[in-house]
Parts: C-alpha cells; sequence; structure tokens
C-alpha cells in the first residue's frame, strides 16, 4: 500500500478515536481505557511513519511556520504522553495491574486537564498542516473549504464556552461533568465541532505565516 495513503488511514483513525476518548458517556470506564492505549500505539506509529521530520529537526531554516510547527508538536506529544501516563496511573480495567504509581486525585486533576490541552493542539496541528494538504485544490475550492470550516468553528467556540472546556483546560473545573443521557451521536458531533474551531485556528496561523514568509522573501 502506497505510504501516502497508510499516513492517511492512521491521521484518520487518531483523529476518530480521539473523539471517542473525549466522549467518556458514550464510551465507559473500560472501552475509554483500550481507546487511550490505541491512541498510544498510533501516536507511536504516526511518528515512526513520520520520521523524516524527526531526522530533519535543527537542520535547515526555521521560518515562523516552522516554528511554530515544530513548537505544537513538541507540546502536543508531551501533554499526549502525560495524559497517557496519568490514565494508567488511573486504571482500573486495561493495565489495572500496573496502576496506582501516582496520588490518585493529582492523576486525575492533571489526566482532565491535559487531555483536554491535547485535543486543543492536535486540532492546531491539524489546522497547521491543512494548508499543505489542499496545496493542490483550485483557489475557489479552498475558499470554500475556509468558509465551511469558518462556520464549523464559530459553532465550535459556542461549545467550547457552553461545555466549560477551557476551565478544563486551566485546572477551574477539577471534575468532569458527563451528560449521560444526550444522544451518543450528538456528543461526537460537538466533539467535531469543538475539534473544528482548534483546526480553524491552526489553519489560520499557517495562512498568515506563510503570506508573511512570501512578502519578507
Amino acid at each position: 500500500m502506497n505510504s501516502f495513503i497508510i499516513k492517511r488511514c492512521v491521521d484518520a483513525a487518531m483523529t476518530l478515536v480521539l473523539f471517542l476518548l473525549m466522549a467518556y458517556q458514550v464510551t465507559g470506564g473500560a472501552l475509554h481505557e483500550w481507546l487511550g492505549i490505541a491512541m498510544t500505539a498510533l501516536v507511536i506509529f504516526h511518528n515512526i511513519l513520520n520520521r523524516s521530520r524527526l531526522r530533519a529537526f535543527g537542520k535547515g531554516r526555521y521560518t515562523p511556520y516552522r516554528i511554530a510547527l515544530t513548537v505544537n508538536d513538541i507540546l502536543l506529544l508531551l501533554c499526549f504522553f502525560a495524559t497517557a501516563l496519568c490514565g494508567i496511573s488511573m486504571s482500573s480495567h486495561a493495565v489495572a495491574f500496573i496502576s496506582g504509581f501516582l496520588p490518585s486525585s493529582v492523576a486525575r486533576a492533571a489526566h482532565l486537564a491535559l487531555s483536554h490541552w491535547s485535543f486543543a493542539l492536535m486540532g492546531i496541528h491539524i489546522g497547521l498542516h491543512l494548508p499543505q494538504m489542499t496545496a493542490k485544490a483550485g483557489k475557489k475550492v479552498k475558499t470554500a473549504l475556509l468558509a465551511v470550516l469558518f462556520i464549523f468553528a464559530a459553532a465550535g467556540m459556542f461549545l467550547l464556552i457552553k461545555n466549560g472546556f477551557f476551565g478544563y483546560m486551566f485546572l477551574q473545573t477539577r471534575f468532569a461533568f458527563f451528560d449521560y443521557e444526550k444522544n451518543s451521536a450528538v456528543v461526537i458531533i460537538e466533539n467535531m465541532l469543538m475539534l473544528a474551531f482548534f483546526v480553524f485556528a491552526g489553519t489560520a496561523a499557517a495562512l498568515i505565516m506563510k503570506k508573511s514568509n512570501k512578502k519578507s522573501t
């Protein structure tokens, strides 16, 4: 199979698992833990597939866009693996035999905050790469995609505020509140819209930095 197709399949799988991980009320505790393990494996596989970027670290010219990509990647990896570490410490199902190495109150609060940071950073990560992924599309197609993304992002911003997303990120809310009566499909769609906000933010930043770089050269 073409490596490009494999990479896109892995990316799609990571995004799908991300939506499910952020929908605890849909999956329940046991499946949530196994999805976390699946995400860990996918992230490792993703980095193996993109190892050329790791080899290029520190080489060549660092434009503002490349700096943004690098900083985002480092923060995302740190947040993700810290989230996974806290999750393992709280495990009651998948890896319960190695759990308990962190105080439960610390692990719970850190896992909650870091999982929301990981969600936001992954959205920005997708957005930063979106201009490259759509580079071959026509101008009208790009404009239409950006317009649709903006509409989704606006709805996502409303949901981020409504659901107290930023309160979780900054430890203002230390316990997760789940609406178990909400339809599962609605939960997933809301997660998609909230991610769209961060994707749009990353895309807008990428376009601004690329345009600025062209003017400077």
